[in-house]
């Protein structure tokens, strides 16, 4: 029985402040410290804390707790401001290979097995598609669907209530002539690029979303440069290269307000030190 099992005991705040300075974190300020942990899960705070150890348990030396609460806060502007790129270029991707595929295929194209490498992943986005239908059943648009075309939708609605993930993944099961047409006629890139950088946008917006830490982390899809590639290989895992993605995918004139407000308010040091970045941020500014 699941009440059997003996787990960690429940620390109090004060408890809580004791265990970071038994593993060397100076707690300089307790009134802040104490009010931050009421406010922010210590769980939740762990990821940053082992960030800042030189082992298991223990902190580097000189690691303060006003500095922890400085990276949060970073984290936090830096997803909020990330997640406002985002939006647009989710909307564009959707717009576009909802327009290409009903054009060439028909409005009920979605429904045609044989235009994907895999019916497998087919029927793994159909599933996705038919659960988040599911959820949204007194939806109006759902209702007259139902009732006008005996549950049947075209391509525009379907992509409307797909996830940026499920659509990014629906684009890599096309057959490969479709998936050029989209990533040349829409985005003036070549199909790798295009799936590469919508994948890695799209986890990136999953971990916007559900408030997940970006401070010197390492992320699972590797990002392409294309040309640059050699020069910015490393930072292929890193904030870097989303905010290359991003670029790449957004206006010259949002890209250029964006990067302007990121170095403003972080600072270009803390995108260095903190973030991964290159010391040469031409590759973002270009």
């Amino acid at each position: 029985m699941a009440r059997d099992v003996i787990l960690k005991p429940s620390l109090t705040i004060k408890q809580q402040l004791k265990l970071l300075e038994d593993k060397g974190l100076i707690i300089d300020e307790i009134d802040e410290a104490s009010q931050f942990l009421s406010s922010n899960n210590y769980y939740r705070l762990n990821v940053y804390f082992h960030k800042l150890m030189d082992s298991k348990d223990h902190f580097i030396p000189g690691t303060i707790f006003s500095d922890i609460i400085k990276i949060y806060r970073n984290d936090s502007y830096l997803r909020q401001q990330i997640f406002t790129m985002l939006e647009p270029i989710e909307i564009d991707f959707k717009s576009k290979v909802a327009y290409y595929l009903g054009n060439t295929y028909g409005s009920n194209m979605f429904y045609k097995k044989e235009i994907y490498k895999s019916s497998w992943k087919f029927e793994q986005t159909a599933n996705t598609f038919w659960r988040e239908i599911s959820r949204n059943d007194n939806d109006a648009v759902v209702l007259h669907h139902y009732n006008n075309y005996s549950g049947y939708f075209p391509i525009w609605v379907i992509v409307e209530y797909l996830s940026f993930n499920a659509v990014s993944k629906y684009f890599s099961n096309l057959k490969e002539s479709d998936q050029k047409s989209i990533a040349k006629n829409g985005f003036g890139i070549n199909e790798y690029f295009l799936g590469n950088w919508i994948h890695s946008l799209s986890v990136m917006r999953n971990i916007c979303a559900h408030y997940g830490y970006l401070f010197k982390r390492e992320y699972t899809v590797p990002i392409s440069f294309g040309r640059d590639s050699k020069k910015y290989i490393n930072q292929g895992n890193g904030l870097c290269g989303i905010f290359y993605c991003i670029k790449k995918l957004s206006t010259a004139e949002k890209w250029n307000e964006f990067l302007t407000e990121i170095f403003k308010k972080t600072g270009k040091d803390i995108l260095i030190n903190h973030y991964n970045f290159p010391p040469d941020l031409s590759i973002l500014i270009k």
